[in-house]
């Protein structure tokens, strides 16, 4: 019976050790998929930056740009008022 009792603790202690062994396993996994959400965040977060700050450089040049136009816009209206100016006085 002594020797009964002493293998059902052995199996027990070996089963336990198995679980142990699968929970570290387990507890590994976990913090390396952990490790690995965190770099894309950040890769993600590090690219968003990136993409912001090229969306405000290509805003500021289409304004400048938009300005170019419309003082282009404005000085060919004023040059052809100018020439039909000219051309009726003649």
């Amino acid at each position: 019976m002594e020797n009964s009792m002493g293998q059902e603790i052995l199996l027990a202690v070996v089963d336990i050790q198995e679980q142990l062994g699968n929970v570290e396993a387990d507890v590994k996994d976990l913090k390396d998929s952990h490790d690995r959400t965190f770099r894309r965040v950040d890769d993600f977060l590090s690219t968003l930056g990136r993409h912001e700050t090229e969306l405000a450089a290509l805003r500021s040049s289409h304004e400048r740009l938009e300005e170019r136009v419309l003082r282009l816009e404005k000085k060919s209206v004023s040059n052809h008022q100018d020439h039909l100016g000219g051309f009726c006085l003649r």
